[in-house]
């Protein structure tokens, strides 16, 4: 935990790869110190066809899931981080948005080897 679902318009020579992206990420969710570096996932998908305010644009959003519990000043600090990695990774995107989003410990299951 946490979950990192990042949701881009295809980037293409313009953007940051898919794996620069990915590590940028990471690193700015280790740098709030909210987490164990070695729990955190990351993952993207890429949208060729994609309308922003009704024409074609470019978007990135990112959907964090976190385990219940945190306070909202944290998850403030946490999407401001990220919002502001994507921002400098691109300055170029139309449109960058994310949002925190808690997972209920009752009933998120996980396994792992």
């Amino acid at each position: 935990m946490p979950h990192f679902i990042v949701e881009r318009t295809v980037q293409g020579a313009t953007g940051p790869s898919v794996s620069t992206l990915m590590a940028e990420i990471h690193k700015a969710a280790v740098s709030t110190s909210i987490f164990n570096e070695k729990t955190i996932k990351v993952r993207v998908r890429e949208y060729d066809d994609v309308l922003v305010a009704g024409e074609p644009a470019s978007f990135i959003h990112v959907t964090i899931y976190l385990i219940d519990g945190r306070d909202k000043p944290t998850k403030k600090r946490l999407a401001t981080a990220i919002h502001d990695c994507l921002r400098r990774l691109d300055p170029e995107v139309i449109s960058v948005s994310v949002d925190v989003r808690d997972l209920d410990s009752d009933i998120y299951t996980k396994s792992q080897l």
